[in-house]
């Protein structure tokens, strides 16, 4: 067991390095992707990470790949003991519909892997569940002895602290994209500016622009913009003037705090 946790530590902070990998699900300071052209292509709005923030997230990459390894081998453990045991009875805890599962997410795996297209960490979510109902199947004196007052005092503390984090990530990224769809619901009915002059995001410009023949074009994002006349962002833009802004309440220090609506200078 400590060989494998070894293992699969090393394995996935060596291929893919400390979280955030892509800034895709999580970034530095809250959850993502910031969708917006001077943050995901410009790359103007993200400001260094403080040496805490770093050191903090390289805990939860250690603590994510030692998790990962810890099911593995109690999925490993359970396996291993229903196969090696010749009693019905014992394989029989195992159930018919546990196996099942955990085949089908198995199969699931190894179509995604092997499909074309990059593999995301989302696509292994499916299988946790079953890896649990795996686990709990098949009880053994290791897995159900009680756990130590220190062991599970961590795990709730550990637990508490992600969930304020996503409660406190998920309202700041609903809260500026409330404001974007705000500012531009405004800009096409009070202005009466079309969609089609208008790089409001991947979302925005994927709502109302999406073809699937569309071509990127050179100096434009490549979320489908025709007219990038008009422009969301969080920061200023080279070539922009900012006509409106509008500040957005935030919960984590550093999540954005504001949107502005910019114009193309003359």
């Amino acid at each position: 067991m400590v060989v494998l946790l070894f293992s699969i530590l090393t394995v996935v902070i060596g291929v893919r390095g400390f979280m955030p990998f892509s800034e895709n699900v999580l970034t530095y300071f809250g959850i993502g992707p910031l969708t917006l052209r001077d943050t995901y292509l410009l790359h103007a709005n993200r400001p260094p990470a403080p040496p805490a923030v770093r050191a903090a997230w390289i805990g939860v990459s250690v603590l994510a790949a030692l998790g990962t390894a810890l099911l593995v081998g109690r999925c490993w453990f359970a396996v291993s003991a229903c196969v090696r045991s010749l009693r019905v009875n014992r394989c029989a805890r195992l159930g018919a519909v546990p196996v099942l599962m955990v085949v089908s997410a198995s199969a699931f795996v190894v179509m995604i892997a092997t499909m074309g297209y990059t593999f995301l960490d989302r696509y292994m979510l499916l299988c946790i569940p079953f890896a649990l109902i795996l686990v709990s199947a098949n009880p053994s004196a290791e897995t159900t002895a009680p756990a130590h007052g220190v062991l599970r005092g961590s795990a709730f503390l550990l637990i508490a602290i992600s969930a304020a984090f996503t409660v406190m990530a998920t309202h700041d990224h609903l809260a500026w994209n409330r404001a974007r769809w705000s500012a531009l619901n405004t800009l096409m009915e009070r202005d009466g500016i079309p969609p089609a002059a208008i790089d409001g995001g991947y979302e925005f410009n994927g709502w109302y622009g999406y073809e699937p023949e569309y071509r990127g074009q050179s100096g434009k994002s490549w979320w489908w913009v025709k007219d990038d006349e008009w422009v969301v962002a969080f920061t200023a833009v080279p070539g922009y003037e900012e006509v409106e802004r509008r500040n957005v309440r935030h919960w984590l220090p550093r999540s954005p705090g504001e949107i502005r609506l910019l114009r193309r200078k003359p």
